[in-house]
């Protein structure tokens, strides 16, 4: 029993065992152990002191062992242990969905970064032209600016010479020469103040046009539909006076050729889309004149007729 050996033989006892299992491992790798049986009875002599828990401890410490080797699996069997096989671990199968995830994540992160560097890029790029511009257009008016001192310049040194030719004080000379640069200040004065000017007009220009919208809409949310009302017409009265005119007019322009006809005189108001209120007169009386002349007849007696009502309503 091994709780009667002592401390010495006990270490001496496992290490033997170790070292068995080592060489039965390396024979069964290279094929050197013959059977199990003889590994069993090789072993039968010290069985006697080795436990149970010993031998297992020892087997499940080898790394180089393997539970479906023939030599394991008798060994096991003959002692009555059951050794469960080392699980394994399937390297293809290894959780694929989470790569698949990642490996998304990355292609999406890739994308957004590309993404980010052109929209930058571009950015960049239209600043880069913007400045450009900027630039081109200071120097514009580097160039504006030096031709007009020049100018300027040019033009008083030619005042200068002619009156330093006629002979004139240098006094004169100095005043003119002063009066040329106030000039130039005051042109540099006006043309900054012409510029904040265009400034706050086109500021002014577009609070305009927002307080107009905001006007608009809020005008728009409380207008109320107003219905027409209905005014009766005040024209029957005249074309009714108009028609008794031109019977009239007929009847006694030819009073022997209208006493033997039978005389139709017929009025009809309508409304045309294009001319709006029309009135229509027909009649079948003959006509002494020329259409023409009646049509002016007629007009005369309208506005004649207008005034006479205009006339009415002041006497009223």
């Amino acid at each position: 029993m091994s709780f009667l050996l002592a401390e010495g033989e006990n270490v001496a006892t496992l290490e033997e065992a170790f070292a068995f299992i080592e060489s039965c491992s390396d024979d069964s790798s290279s094929g050197g152990c013959a059977s199990a049986s003889d590994s069993f009875d090789a072993l039968s002599d010290h069985s006697s002191v080795w436990s149970v828990a010993d031998v297992t401890s020892s087997l499940s410490r080898s790394d180089d062992s393997d539970s479906s080797s023939p030599l394991t699996r008798d060994f096991s069997r003959s002692l009555g242990i059951a050794i469960a096989p080392r699980p394994r671990i399937d390297v293809q199968g290894k959780k694929p969905a989470p790569q698949t995830r990642l490996r998304i994540s990355r292609e999406a992160n890739t994308r957004a970064v590309h993404q980010y560097r052109m929209r930058t890029k571009n950015q960049i790029l239209e600043l880069r032209e913007e400045a450009l511009q900027l630039s081109a257009r200071v120097e514009q008016l580097k160039k504006r600016q030096e031709y007009v001192k020049k100018t300027m310049i040019d033009r008083h040194m030619n005042t200068y010479h002619a009156m330093r030719e006629q002979g004139e004080p240098s006094t004169a000379l100095q005043n003119s020469l002063e009066l040329a640069v106030a000039e130039y200040q005051k042109r540099q004065e006006s043309e900054t103040l012409n510029r904040k000017l265009k400034h706050a007009l086109e500021k002014q220009s577009k609070m305009n046009k927002i307080l107009e919208t905001f006007f608009q809409r809020h005008v728009a949310k409380h207008v109320e539909k107003k219905q027409l009302l209905v005014v009766s017409s005040n024209d029957a009265p005249i074309f009714k006076e108009l028609l008794s005119y031109v019977g009239g007019v007929m009847q006694s322009m030819v009073p022997s050729a209208t006493a033997s006809i039978n005389t139709n005189d017929t009025s009809l108001m309508k409304q045309d889309p294009m001319l709006g209120q029309v009135f229509e007169v027909t009649t079948n009386t003959p006509l002494p004149c020329t259409r023409h002349q009646l049509e002016t007849a007629l007009l005369a007696h309208i506005l004649g007729f207008d005034e006479r009502n205009s006339t009415s309503k002041e006497g009223m």
